[in-house]
């Protein structure tokens, strides 16, 4: 009765506890009187029973902030997991990292005075190139002055403006009384206006109104000889009067090529006056040059205020 009893009592114990009556007989250690331990399983097999392993999701693939860059990412890029666009220059972080190549956390790549986000979104210029166009302008100097950054052509200085400064112009000739204008670079080429972009020239109470006559090479004044029609008398038809007004000349063409103005070249203006012939007055005007007709021309000063005041306008600041 006492051995039923007593065999009851193991196959009780092994049902509980899991372990094979075997086991629980000679004491072997995998059997344990923790039913929670003896149970415990290893269900990936990596030899680590589930108890004894972390369960929970891994953050490796977190996006915190959802930029296209996971967290452990953007912690060794040092930009900010919990702000999709670090910069703030209108670019989110994965973007500039895996799409364009900028820097999430300088907001002007290039340094050329405009954010990422606008180089691409707005002017569709490089925002790792600071002159997208190759003109030598940079592309944030080129919105400024209203050029096109994508245009390399319109980046440099071809244009000059000449503008009369007289006060209260009269006579058949009234104002600056200008022969041709030319220029010169640094090597001593000299090369002659072409053509007159524009002008705005009165021919009221002028009989040198024409602006093309200011084009191509002097035909009243002699450098040579420093005098000018030959000693002899005026003919109209040979120079233009400004009048108060002014004009805008190009120096490129066909026979002259791609003419562009530079830093070290003059400008020199064939006035006919003291300066050049020696028995006129001379009459003020102004030197500018540009790149476009309607840009903001840089002035080179002001000349023809009298005989040794020169008619050479040197090229700097630009």
């Amino acid at each position: 009765m006492r051995t039923t009893t007593f065999l009851s009592t193991l196959l009780a114990l092994t049902m509980v506890s899991g372990c094979d009556l075997e086991g629980l007989v000679s004491g072997d250690e995998g059997c344990s009187d923790d039913p929670a331990e003896d149970t415990a399983e290893d269900t990936d097999e990596d030899t680590a029973e589930d108890t004894d392993e972390d369960t929970d999701e891994d953050t490796d693939d977190v996006d915190t902030d959802t930029d296209g860059l996971l967290d452990q990412e953007e912690e060794a890029l040092g930009t900010d997991p919990n702000d999709k666009d670090t910069d703030d220059d209108g670019l989110i972080d994965g973007d500039e990292v895996n799409t364009y190549g900028t820097d999430p956390l300088e907001p002007d790549s290039d340094e050329d005075g405009l954010s990422d986000g606008d180089e691409i979104d707005t002017y569709g210029t490089d925002p790792l190139v600071a002159d997208t166009d190759g003109g030598g302008m940079s592309d944030s100097d080129e919105i400024e002055r209203g050029t096109d950054p994508l245009d390399g052509a319109d980046d440099t200085y071809r244009l000059v403006l000449l503008e009369d400064l007289s006060v209260n112009p009269s006579g058949d000739f009234p104002g600056a009384d200008i022969d041709a204008v030319s220029l010169i670079k640094a090597n001593g080429d000299e090369f002659f206006a072409q053509a007159v972009v524009d002008s705005d020239i009165s021919c009221t109470g002028n009989l040198s109104c024409d602006p093309l006559a200011m084009l191509g090479s002097t035909d009243v004044v002699d450098p040579d000889l420093g005098e000018c029609f030959g000693g002899g008398g005026v003919t109209p038809e040979l120079f233009t009067a400004l009048n108060g007004g002014w004009a805008i000349f190009e120096f490129s063409s066909a026979d002259n090529g791609d003419v562009v103005i530079e830093n070290g070249d003059k400008i020199h203006v064939y006035e006919i006056g003291a300066t050049e012939c020696g028995r006129y007055d001379d009459d003020p005007f102004s030197v500018s040059v540009g790149f476009s007709g309607d840009s903001d021309f840089v002035n080179l000063g002001d000349y023809g205020y009298g005989t040794g005041a020169g008619n050479e306008a040197l090229v700097s600041g630009l």
